[in-house]
């Protein structure tokens, strides 16, 4: 099925929902950014990015998940200029301690 009329590839897609129904705010014939493409790889063990760029060079790809599972992002973002040099924290989530994947 054609959408806006893009034939194949990703688009990073937004939806509001309000009183009325879903309602487009924005389609872009791109990847999602801020890592969804690996929360995706998490989540469902589809490599996203693998298949756009495989699907560009002519090659049939598959996107079929592999598992069922969720996955999640957080961004921690610091009260004041400087620079970072670590913390034995940043192994594992202090929001989420059962985190299976920490990535500093």
């Amino acid at each position: 099925m054609r959408v806006l009329d893009v034939a194949w590839g990703a688009t990073h897609t937004e939806l509001r929902l309000g009183a009325a129904g879903p309602a487009i705010i924005e389609v872009n014939p791109r990847l999602a950014g801020g890592m969804i493409p690996r929360l995706v790889h998490h989540a469902l063990g589809v490599d996203l990015v693998g298949g756009v760029v495989g699907r560009a060079v002519g090659h049939l790809v598959d996107i079929v998940p592999r598992r069922h599972g969720g996955a999640a992002i957080r961004f921690l973002v610091a009260d004041r200029s400087g620079c970072s040099t670590g913390s034995p924290g940043w192994r594992r989530s202090p929001v989420w301690p059962a985190s299976s994947t920490w990535e500093s």
